[in-house]
Parts: C-alpha cells; sequence; structure tokens
C-alpha cells in the first residue's frame, strides 16, 4: 500500500512542517508484517497488522520509518544483548455523568463503577494476544493506570500500539470517552506511559545481579541514561504538553536522577519480586508519555544507556529521598 511521506511531517492540527525535509512529493509502501495480524473484538470486521516503510521498489528500507528494520532493538543487538520490555498506559475515561470513578490513588472503590470498562478491556486484551496484568485507579479522578505483560523489543513497541487501539476502541465500544494525552487537566494528575526495560545475555539478566542490586553493567546504562537524558526526551516526552506533567510533587520525574523505587527521579530501579529477584528487576524510564513514538522511544532509552554500558560510567550514588528536597543537587 502507498503512503506518502509527507504525512510522517503533518502535526494533529493536519499542518505539514516543511523543515523536517518532507513535503507532498514522495510516497513509500507500507509492507505488512502478517505476523502481528490482530483482529478487534471492539470493531466488526476489523482488524490491524502492523508495517515497515520501505522506498517504492517495495523492498529497499525506507529511512523514515522507524520500525524498518527493527530500529527499537539495534543498539542492544550489536553488542550481542536481548531486550525485554513493556510499557505501561496511564489515562482518564469519563461516561456522560463525568469521570468513572472519583477515588483517590489506588482506591479499590474505582474498581466498582469502572468495575465494567475494566473487565472488558481486560477481555479485549487477551483476545488480542496481549497479556493485561495489573489495573488500578490512579490519582485523577477516572484517571486509570494499565500494565502488560513484557516481550521481546519489537513485540513490545508493536504491543503498545494494540494497547492503545483496545483502550480506545473499548472505551468507544462502551459509549465512553478517553484520553492519554500527558497533561489533560491542568490542575490535575497527568498520564505517563513508563517504560520498563532488561537485558538479557541469552536468557541470564546483565543489568542486575542476583540480588537484584545494580550490576556493574547496570550502573554504566543508567549512568548513560542519565547523562543523555535531555537528549532521549526528545524521543520520550515529544509535545509541549509532556511537560505540563513533569513537575515536582506530581510523582512525575521531574528530577534527573535514579533510585530505587523513587517515583520522583526520572529512572526508577523497580524492586524485584522476592525469591525471583535477579529475573524481576528491571529499570524504569519514567519521562515516557503518548506522544512518544515507541519505537524511536525504545531506541533512544538503549540508545543512551548502551553508549556507557561498557565504559564502567558510574551513576553516582541512588537518590533515596525525595529530590524535591535536595532539589539543589538536581
Amino acid at each position: 500500500m502507498g503512503l506518502a511521506k509527507g504525512v510522517l511531517a503533518l502535526d494533529p492540527s493536519g499542518a505539514l512542517h516543511p523543515e523536517s525535509g518532507l513535503s507532498p512529493v514522495g510516497e513509500c509502501r507500507l509492507i505488512p508484517d502478517l505476523s502481528t495480524l490482530t483482529a478487534l473484538p471492539f470493531a466488526s470486521g476489523q482488524a490491524m497488522v502492523t508495517c515497515d516503510m520501505t522506498e517504492s521498489d517495495a523492498t529497499t528500507p525506507w529511512d523514515g520509518c522507524a520500525r524498518c528494520p527493527q530500529a527499537c532493538s539495534w543498539a542492544a543487538r550489536r553488542e550481542g544483548y536481548r531486550t525485554v520490555a513493556s510499557y505501561e498506559a496511564e489515562f482518564y475515561v469519563w461516561g456522560p455523568e463525568g469521570p468513572l470513578d472519583r477515588t483517590p490513588y489506588a482506591g479499590s472503590f474505582a474498581l466498582t463503577t469502572a468495575a465494567d470498562f475494566v473487565v472488558e478491556l481486560a477481555r479485549t486484551l487477551k483476545e488480542m494476544g496481549l497479556r493485561p496484568e495489573q489495573c488500578h485507579a490512579e490519582v485523577g479522578h477516572g484517571n486509570l493506570e494499565l500494565s502488560v505483560g513484557e516481550d521481546e523489543a519489537l513485540a513490545a513497541a508493536d504491543g503498545r500500539v494494540m494497547v492503545l487501539e483496545a483502550i480506545r476502541g473499548v472505551a468507544h465500544r462502551m459509549g465512553f470517552e478517553t484520553t492519554t494525552a500527558p497533561k489533560p487537566y491542568l490542575d490535575a494528575a497527568g498520564n505517563g506511559h513508563h517504560l520498563y526495560i532488561s537485558l538479557c545475555e541469552g536468557e541470564a539478566p546483565v543489568l542486575f545481579d542476583s540480588s537484584g542490586a545494580l550490576s556493574d553493567l547496570g550502573r554504566g546504562f543508567v549512568g548513560g541514561l542519565l547523562e543523555h537524558l535531555p537528549a532521549v526526551m526528545a524521543f520520550t516526552t515529544s509535545a509541549p504538553n509532556s511537560y505540563r506533567r513533569l513537575t515536582p510533587g506530581m510523582w512525575s520525574s521531574a528530577y534527573g536522577a535514579y533510585g530505587l523505587d523513587n517515583r520522583e527521579a526520572a529512572v526508577r530501579l523497580a524492586s524485584p519480586v522476592a525469591g525471583r529477584e535477579s529475573a524481576t528487576a528491571n529499570v524504569e524510564i519514567k519521562p515516557v508519555d503518548v506522544t512518544s513514538n515507541p519505537y524511536l522511544a525504545l531506541a533512544a532509552v538503549l540508545a543512551a544507556g548502551m553508549d556507557r554500558m561498557n565504559r564502567d560510567l558510574d551513576p553516582g550514588e541512588p537518590t533515596m529521598v525525595d529530590p524535591a528536597t535536595a532539589a539543589d543537587l538536581y
């Protein structure tokens, strides 16, 4: 299928940005990866498939394609590592009478009023071949958080696309409205799409040791993330609205720091499951939202981490307090 290359330079209003180098002239080809063909339970007779973009000869990869040839994992594969990743989605849902719930963070009451939606969303994700693992109320009224199972890098990025379609499709089917915008309400919590990453050599994790603490390679990886964080955020938080979310006190990663389960730090070391420390410890990159291209975001994070992973870059000591109390350091 043909597609004008200039489409990739259109903003949400439909205006084309000529500084991108793209114009109404030129066309690429969309080549479906049929292994991703997925029926959409919420849309009668419809299915989705992710595609690679090639030049008009349908064989030469186009430089503007974020997915082809598996750009999101090139940095790790070049060094012989396998990437395992997952995107977490936050979103607002409301119906004719307002938000589906008005509970505080993680309130159990939320899944009473939002139960039908959550059950239908979980059922839909399973039918689409995705693995819903957790859904709970977030800080804002009608604000939910969804976690899905981890996967190989490319499949994780493909999955992020499918998850967003499922959230929107199920909401529409049930007569609800939804938004995943980073900061839809200036006086309420925003929506992050946090990225979790592990690197493996074969099946063996390399960023953490058997106790779940950062390995030397892991310290270098985190050091690279922090050193290149401003550049990485051009890919992970890529709209003006993104930066309305990244404010102190909102647990949204307003500080260029890292720490164990520190939710104000840009890089969080997620505490592992007891008894499975090495296999379940992972790195969470918090300044990520729906404005990011999931393939480019993953590629940028991996490139930054890998740049310093093998150079013994020391990220310093983890921040184990609220960074706002030590703001002069960040």
